[in-house]
């Protein structure tokens, strides 16, 4: 169908709601001679008569009755379906790519992010699971998320987790064989597992605390990994200890398979944070993210 005549039907079905042209005209933003106009073209179209005219009045033929009948349940609809569809127009989207190592992703990110895609389907987001801690300007990412101590100084950094402690912990069998430590220095007697992190390659150096000052402890060259599961699996066969965030390790803490050693030692480092750049204007669907996952 032609787009005047739908606009005609439209038009038609106002004056039969009015009774007035200059109303119509008024509703609609025009004026009374294109009301008429329109009204004489649908009529002729139709080859009948649809509207009694006088000078102080319109009223609607039998004819005319008949159409409008048929015509408002459809105008409902469209009406309706157009109010829906105006929804969209303020529905934030866009699409958000992310950095993040694997621990956050599913403690942190995978929570908060699916009920933002539940509340936002405009909104789409692409997670790369990874330790490395990207430059999100060179690689075109939106945000990346580390730990605090890993953050880059030009970047806005959103804390989005609680602060983290780091446990010594080995298997039974490690210390039914050797004497579990009872200070820092008690360690260069023990087998250290060391960790090469992915990030910068460094070596992590064991961090500890007391109430005066503050203990580092390298470990020694025997064995080191680069891969947290593959450092907790070493442990847990009695290899020996590592040192390791303890989020990573509570339910093995809980069933015993693996024993903290220097618990009144632990260091408490800063958690996760999500990190981005001012480079780049934040989108509306970046803020919704940023507001999700504050704390």
């Amino acid at each position: 169908m032609h787009r005047d005549h739908l606009l005609n039907l439209h038009t038609f079905a106002v004056v039969a709601q009015e009774k007035s042209f200059s109303k119509t005209a008024a509703l609609l933003g025009t004026s009374q001679s294109a009301i008429s106009h329109a009204m004489n073209r649908l009529e002729e179209r139709i080859g009948v008569r649809l509207l009694n005219r006088t000078t102080r009045s319109v009223s609607v033929t039998q004819a005319g009755m008949q159409l409008l009948e048929t015509l408002r349940p459809s105008l409902k609809n469209i009406e309706t379906v157009l109010t829906e569809l105006e929804s969209f127009r303020d529905m934030p989207s866009g699409h958000i790519r992310i950095a993040s190592p694997e621990h956050a992703t599913r403690q942190i990110l995978v929570p908060v992010l699916a009920h933002m895609l539940s509340a936002y389907p405009e909104i789409s987001i692409e997670l790369d699971i990874t330790l490395q801690v990207k430059d999100i300007v060179e690689e075109q990412y939106d945000a990346g998320v580390c730990i605090g101590e890993l953050l880059h100084k030009d970047m806005v950094a959103l804390p989005i987790g609680p602060k983290m402690r780091m446990a010594v912990v080995g298997s039974p069998e490690y210390f039914t064989k050797n004497r579990s430590p009872v200070s820092p220095s008690d360690l260069k007697n023990h087998r250290c597992i060391g960790y090469r992190r992915p990030g910068n390659g460094t070596i992590y150096q064991w961090e500890f605390e007391s109430d005066v000052q503050t203990f580092r402890h390298k470990p020694d060259s025997t064995l080191t990994v680069n891969e947290l599961d593959t450092l907790i699996d070493f442990a847990l066969s009695g290899t020996g200890l590592i040192c390791i965030p303890d989020f990573h390790i509570l339910d093995k803490l809980e069933n015993k398979t693996l024993i903290e050693a220097l618990h009144n030692f632990s260091a408490q480092f800063e958690g996760y944070y999500l990190y981005y750049s001012t480079r780049k204007a934040p989108t509306q669907a970046f803020r919704i993210l940023l507001e999700s996952l504050r704390l």
